[in-house]
């Protein structure tokens, strides 16, 4: 029951809402929160030196209200204001919202599209599995994929697997419209 509402929700959203959901992946410590920090111009996803993204978090315009800020998102859409240390603690997978409400960042439309939603997400190879089991939950909901890459040691193995479930995920690139783009990130260093 749970994936058929699943189902029937994203394919409302695609059809209905018109936004393009960009789902950015990657093994950990491969900068995907400081790519979409760059993004917006702002920091305002965590980051650090340790494995810092628990949790996916979905970057948005909310073109209905004007809201900006941060929120918990429950399955029925509604929103609730979150402080910024609670939405820390969430985004970095270090507590669950008791209702099982996932933290939603709201920008204003002069930082991005009204159309598009950028999704952060844990990194895949990371010593706790169900992180990697989050990111995994979102391929077959994403429109475009980013991965992002550690210009150091480009395409391993790991990745080359995370490249190929991702397009199985959507049905594969072609006929489904799913676009797949890499970012290699830490240039500097070679």
């Amino acid at each position: 029951r749970e994936l058929a509402d699943m189902i029937r929700d994203d394919a409302r959203r695609r059809l209905d809402d018109g936004r393009i959901r960009v789902v950015v992946l990657g093994e950990i410590k491969h900068g995907k929160s400081s790519l979409i920090n760059a993004v917006l111009q702002d920091a305002l996803l965590p980051t650090g030196v340790t494995p810092t993204t628990g949790a996916v978090v979905a970057v948005r315009v909310d073109d209905e209200r004007d809201l900006t800020g941060i929120y918990l998102v429950g399955s029925d859409g509604s929103r609730q204001s979150v402080a910024h240390e609670r939405f820390e603690v969430l985004a970095r997978g270090k507590d669950v919202d008791e209702a099982g409400r996932t933290p939603e960042l709201l920008v204003s439309d002069s930082v991005l599209p009204t159309t598009l939603e950028l999704i952060d997400t844990p990194g895949f190879n990371d010593i706790d599995r169900f992180r990697a089991a989050v990111s995994r939950s979102e391929l077959p909901r994403a429109d475009v994929f980013v991965l992002v890459l550690d210009a150091t040691q480009v395409l391993s193995r790991s990745e080359l697997g995370l490249i190929r479930d991702a397009i199985a995920a959507v049905g594969g690139l072609d006929g489904s419209g799913v676009r797949c783009f890499l970012v290699i990130n830490r240039i500097d260093l070679v």
